[in-house]
């Protein structure tokens, strides 16, 4: 919905643990800005090769000046930002964020923070963030939620029970909407509501990918 949202190009990169080289997430970067038709220098495919055989040649400003050149509104999405942990492409990310090209923003998806000058950037206004509270579902949405999903409506306290008990998580309150009568305040208790029988039905209904992701959030 949100990449259907904005009306920028979008470059989705999903990382590995295998792109914590710094030359294969560059090599990554600019195969995946190549597939969205933005054009290089071609001196920088010899950097690349460059760097391919030694990773202590840097060319953090040779990137940064490519990025400088892309000539329509774009965002980079990367995807697991978490699992990269190498300081050449931490610092590759700082120094845009410091000194942003035009037409560029980057979009780092994360399970903790990463090792950037956050507070820094939060002062001068170039961070916007979401956390987690900020997609947990508070009362309202619970409310909204069991309205649509099962034609309940919750009072307050109710919701705010079921909302508490999942910490908002909607993957939760999905599950508790395939029960066939919502259970009284005292029956709130997560072995009850969730037992491994109704968890594994619920699990086998997702794709593959939304499977992995509640597994492992």
């Amino acid at each position: 919905f949100w990449l259907k949202s904005i009306k920028k190009d979008v470059c989705w990169i999903s990382l590995g643990s295998e792109e914590n080289s710094y030359y294969r997430f560059v090599q990554y970067l600019l195969a995946s800005l190549r597939q969205n038709n933005f054009d290089f220098d071609e001196g920088i495919d010899e950097l690349l090769s460059l760097l391919g055989s030694s990773e202590s040649v840097d060319i953090t400003n040779h990137i940064l000046n490519q990025f400088n050149k892309v000539d329509r509104q774009l965002t980079i999405v990367l995807d697991d930002y978490h699992l990269i942990n190498r300081q050449e492409i931490h610092s590759l990310i700082e120094i845009h964020s410091r000194f942003p090209s035009k037409n560029l923003q980057f979009v780092l998806i994360s399970r903790n923070d990463p090792p950037l000058p956050l507070h820094e950037l939060r002062l001068k206004n170039k961070l916007f963030e979401l956390r987690r509270k900020d997609l947990a579902f508070d009362v309202t949405y619970t409310q909204e939620y069991f309205k649509k999903a099962k034609q309940i409506s919750l009072n307050q306290d109710k919701a705010k029970n079921l909302s508490n008990l999942t910490e908002g998580w909607v993957s939760g309150l999905k599950m508790i909407s395939l029960i066939e009568k919502i259970p009284e305040d005292d029956e709130l208790i997560p072995a009850k509501l969730f037992p491994a029988d109704l968890v594994k039905a619920f699990l086998t209904r997702q794709n593959n990918s939304l499977h992995n992701l509640i597994l492992f959030s």
